[in-house]
């Protein structure tokens, strides 16, 4: 399922409505895989989502957010009693390039320390 998302604080950050079916496989199994829409420069993320309730974190991501889409959404947007905002920490990323195919695929591996 599409989502917006935004990257904040070395971690990849997203919402989906509380009684969403997203919302609820990630409370029951944190680990997911997350990708970007472009087939031709991909960008895989696997880790673990953290749902997120405190609100000076929230207002960050929000802020980030608004930010990024050009957006002025407010804290309601984020509010835990309807939306589940997450934080992926990611495990690995991989990308590539299809117009280098063979030179360009590169995977990056992260460690707590490192994230």
């Amino acid at each position: 399922m599409p989502v917006w998302a935004v990257w904040h604080e070395r971690r990849l950050w997203f919402s989906s409505a509380n009684r969403s079916r997203k919302a609820r496989n990630l409370g029951s199994e944190p680990r997911c895989t997350v990708s970007t829409d472009n087939p031709r420069e991909p960008v895989v993320v696997q880790g673990r989502a953290e749902q997120v309730t405190d609100r000076d974190t929230l207002t960050a991501m929000l802020d980030a957010e608004n930010a990024k889409y050009g957006t002025a959404y407010g804290l309601d947007m984020v509010d835990p009693a309807s939306s589940s905002v997450f934080s992926l920490l990611p495990e690995w990323v991989f990308a590539l390039d299809s117009s280098d195919f063979t030179g360009s695929p590169t995977r990056f591996t992260f460690s707590p320390e490192t994230t």
